[in-house]
């Protein structure tokens, strides 16, 4: 398995840059109100927003692409750390 800057590759690392604290953040203040909230739902639900609809076919494959070579396991055990 490929790593990259310590991630499963870069696509996670990237991902983890740009949403890594907001997500945390986002993730502790709905977890106040649902206490049964998981992670992993939650990341995908976000990711799953992150898909332009209206994108053409080309940049809508590159761009699944990456969101679906995501380590959403790993994604959320980031959010689960104080």
């Amino acid at each position: 398995m490929e790593r990259f800057n310590g991630w499963k590759n870069y696509e996670t690392w990237l991902f983890a840059l740009y949403y890594g604290d907001y997500l945390q953040e986002e993730y502790l203040d709905q977890k106040e109100s649902d206490p049964e909230l998981d992670a992993v739902e939650f990341l995908n639900d976000f990711i799953e927003e992150l898909v332009p609809i209206d994108a053409p076919g080309f940049f809508l494959d590159i761009i699944t692409t990456a969101l679906e070579s995501l380590d959403v396991e790993r994604l959320a055990e980031i959010l689960l750390e104080d």
